[in-house]
């Protein structure tokens, strides 16, 4: 891993297809003492794939007046973490998140809170808020982005398509 990072979706890209999740990822300012400001930063380029590791849910609520009623669109959240840079994936339970700050009357819930979520039937159903403090990473992918908590699934035997089984030990 390597310094902070944003990542947030692309909003223009979303316009044109809210099926299509394309992602920016922009490097934050630094502060005199090193650390990363809490802002979008330099636009680096876009992914439809990227993993950051020890994130942080950044939220900016002023923006919500920007956003409005109106449909103006506006990043007014995104996720800061450590880029991981060699393809690796924390082990863990995967879960698909949003944040949906548009009006009650257009489907949001008028709030900055990232939430877990699930598509049924084509339908978004949004869930409870994700708790940050057990999130280790989170992936974004092309059909949305995902939190990634500390739980390593459960130890046991695991049969392949009937014809062997394998014992996994977890080794800490």
């Amino acid at each position: 891993m390597c310094s902070k990072i944003t990542v947030f979706r692309n909003l223009n890209k979303a316009k044109k297809d809210p099926r299509k999740f394309v992602w920016s990822v922009a490097v934050p300012g630094l502060r005199k003492d090193g650390q990363p400001l809490r802002q979008k930063g330099k636009l680096r380029g876009h992914t439809s794939s990227i993993v950051l590791g020890n994130p942080e849910a950044v939220r900016v609520e002023g923006t919500l007046k920007t956003i409005g009623g109106g449909g103006d669109r506006s990043v007014a959240a995104w996720i800061m973490g450590e880029e991981y840079t060699d393809g690796f994936v924390p082990v863990g339970n995967k879960r698909l998140f949003t944040i949906n700050p548009t009006t009650p009357d257009k489907g949001g819930r008028r709030e900055l809170v990232f939430h877990y979520c699930s598509v049924v039937d084509g339908k978004l159903s949004i869930e409870e808020p994700v708790e940050w403090s057990s999130v280790v990473a989170v992936q974004f992918t092309d059909n949305g982005a995902y939190a990634i908590d500390g739980v390593v699934p459960e130890v046991g035997s695991v049969t392949f398509d009937g014809t062997f089984s394998l014992d996994i030990e977890v080794v800490s």
